[in-house]
């Protein structure tokens, strides 16, 4: 009976520590700020020169050629010329997508050695998940692409495809690779996987 007790107070603590760490977590790798300001420098004018091209109204692909696309402002974050709505929606569903991946990797594993192990590397390189937007892309379809296959989830299909689906009007040579997966994995589902 006495060890039964002290067995559910460790699992108790264990919880708990689990889900300090998983907050400390969020709070500290989540972005403090949605909007940027563009800096100063040579680096910086494709920036504001695609916010000048949606000011001026031009067509990408035929007034303005260039590797990112009409909604570049979701990966760049200025909001001088376009709406600040669709910035802030955007972010919170990808800040979302990402909170999840973490919570459920921080939920699947027991041991207390392995967790502590997860939260040092997603502390390490977790920022890199909201500051190299079209690496969290393919990394957070890649994640609902093994959520689906795991647990069948729909909703894990309908975020990959809507990951996929606004790729390319961000930044037009990443989509090609997730495109690519998307249709790997569409044909894996059709076949392979239906027998």
């Amino acid at each position: 009976m006495k060890s039964a007790i002290k067995f559910s107070f460790l699992k108790i603590k264990s919880d708990w520590l689990k889900s300090i760490l998983f907050f400390l977590l969020i709070v500290i790798i989540t972005p403090k700020h949605i909007f940027n300001s563009p800096s100063v420098g040579l680096d910086s004018s494709w920036l504001i020169a695609l916010e000048l091209a949606a000011r001026d109204n031009l067509i990408f692909g035929k007034d303005i050629v260039f590797s990112y696309g009409p909604l570049s402002y979701l990966y760049s974050c200025l909001n001088i010329y376009k709406s600040s709505f669709e910035i802030i929606l955007f972010h919170f569903f990808h800040v979302g997508n990402i909170v999840y991946f973490l919570y459920y990797i921080f939920n699947e594993e027991n041991n207390k050695k392995k967790y502590l192990l997860l939260f040092f590397i997603s502390f390490l390189y977790g920022s890199i998940l909201f500051s190299k937007l079209t690496l969290s892309f393919l990394f957070v379809c890649i994640f609902h692409m093994f959520h689906f296959l795991k647990h069948s989830n729909k909703s894990s299909i309908l975020i990959f495809s809507i990951y996929t689906t606004i790729s390319p009007f961000i930044k037009v040579d990443f989509s090609i690779i997730l495109f690519f997966i998307f249709i790997l994995f569409f044909i894996f589902n059709l076949t392979i996987n239906k027998k």
